[in-house]
């Protein structure tokens, strides 16, 4: 594939006419369809990972569960440490927090959702929110049930401690228990974890979907520079890239807002594909970054006269 878009003569080897980040995107956005094998690789793992979540009652995962102990969570498969070697497991569960945060928990009775190691009120567990906390909590395994009191008036919740709470630790327990509000209402049907990205589900189409996302986003944005031809290892070596000098006046002024601009949409897609169940093509999503570029360049400095549309149908002459 790579020699075919070789630009040669002969034998005699030329440039490549196309940069591979182009031939990996998606025909629907521009490109050949071809498939990132590193992205392919985890989306595959990461199904796996999925299987952990789903198929409790399977022989495979009792082997598991049997071979490296018991795990905290659910919807978590536990580290493990291994004295010498590599294990497929291992490496499989190494996405194992990736895939958590990128999915959502709803909770109905409570029982099989862990209190402290789940991500069941964002994307983050309350484990790692509040390690002080946790450090200090009587039930560090309990679930979110194991958490709630039930009286005549109501639910609440009853989270102990080993010691009592210092004065330093309120502040943390009062933002924790902003964050959880009231218990949720608990019912009789057992806890499930919901893949955000695909209506239908998981599947490594919509994973590797998700993880060549943002990537293209990326590229579609910051077009190589002229000392910068080949395409970046990763987002670090294009920013060094584009910190050298050589800038026009007008590329350092919209330097300044792209990654912002970015990390921003896709932060904020993100969210509303996990809570909203809403999702952007990622052509529209470029789009409207590259608008919100140009507002802020042209509201920043009297120097950009370009108008909004000039800017994004002419985007790489910006770069010039």
């Amino acid at each position: 594939m790579r020699n075919f878009l070789w630009e040669k003569s002969g034998s005699a080897r030329g440039y490549h006419l196309v940069s591979w980040e182009i031939i990996c995107t998606s025909m629907d956005n521009g490109g050949l369809g071809i498939r990132h094998l590193r992205d392919m690789n985890e989306a595959l793992l990461s199904k796996w990972t999925w299987r952990f979540f789903k198929e409790k009652d399977q022989l495979w995962y009792k082997v598991i569960t049997d071979k490296y102990g018991p795990h905290k969570s659910e919807w978590y498969p536990a580290p493990i440490s291994l004295p010498h070697g590599h294990s497929c497991w291992k490496t499989i569960i190494s996405y194992g927090k990736k895939i958590n945060q990128m999915c959502t928990i709803k909770i109905n009775s409570g029982s099989n959702s862990s209190f402290w190691w789940d991500s069941w009120t964002g994307d983050k567990s309350l484990k790692e929110e509040f390690h002080q906390l946790f450090k200090i909590s009587q039930s560090k395994s309990g679930s979110i049930l194991d958490h709630i009191t039930n009286s005549n008036t109501g639910s609440d919740w009853n989270i102990q401690f080993t010691r009592e709470i210092r004065e330093s630790e309120i502040p943390m327990l009062a933002e924790m228990l902003h964050k959880i509000a009231s218990p949720p209402i608990i019912n009789q049907q057992e806890d499930s974890i919901i893949w955000p990205h695909d209506k239908k589900g998981f599947s490594v189409k919509s994973m590797y979907e998700f993880l060549t996302a943002a990537r293209t986003i990326w590229f579609e944005i910051m077009p190589l520079s002229s000392w910068c031809w080949t395409t970046p290892r990763d987002l670090l070596h294009l920013a060094y890239c584009w910190s050298r000098p050589g800038l026009s006046t007008t590329s350092k002024h919209i330097w300044q807002f792209i990654p912002a601009a970015i990390i921003w949409s896709i932060w904020t897609e993100r969210n509303a594909r996990a809570f909203e169940g809403k999702a952007k093509l990622i052509n529209r999503m470029v789009i409207e970054i590259k608008y919100m570029i140009c507002f802020w360049a042209k509201h920043s400095s009297t120097d950009f006269h370009y108008t909004t549309a000039q800017s994004i149908l002419n985007w790489d002459s910006l770069f010039l």
